[in-house]
């Protein structure tokens, strides 16, 4: 199963493993939080990662990267983990977590350079507004939780 990795340097990587646990385990040992980013692709981070800074660094490239995918702007820490996303797979009770095609890396990598080539001042009419988004990565605080409940409580 191939996917992607962008470690909290920012450094973006390939990687290939047997099956989906194996690569959810890549964002860390307390569990992990889905982001749908479209229909066909999903990231994974720590769901503990902003809670444990001395643990986790946060990640302004890669949350950068993954918010040109379509994630919501927010904070996100440690290492952040993007596969494909197949949501007819329950009906044949297959897992959701598939590997990448060769156009999803291909779109993953252009995201990751497009931002590096902002912040590295190549694009200079948007990089003030990006920094500005880093710098909420890398020091906003933490998300409220959200719980939903059903029935009566």
């Amino acid at each position: 199963m191939k996917f992607m990795k962008i470690y909290e340097d920012g450094f973006l990587a390939e990687i290939e493993k047997a099956d989906y646990m194996s690569t959810l385990a890549e964002v860390g040992p307390e569990g992990w939080n889905r982001i749908q980013l479209t229909s066909s692709l999903s990231a994974f981070v720590n769901d503990c990662s902003l809670l444990l800074p001395d643990r986790y660094k946060r990640n302004p490239i890669g949350g950068l990267t993954i918010i040109a995918l379509g994630a919501r702007l927010i904070p996100y820490a440690g290492p952040i983990v993007i596969t494909g996303w197949d949501p007819s797979a329950t009906n044949r009770d297959e897992p959701e977590i598939i590997g990448l095609t060769p156009l999803q890396v291909a779109m993953i990598r252009a995201a990751n350079e497009m931002i590096d080539e902002i912040i590295c001042c190549k694009t200079p009419d948007v990089r003030e507004e990006v920094v500005n988004i880093a710098n909420m990565i890398n020091y906003g605080d933490i998300p409220p939780v959200t719980i939903r409940t059903t029935g009566k409580y």
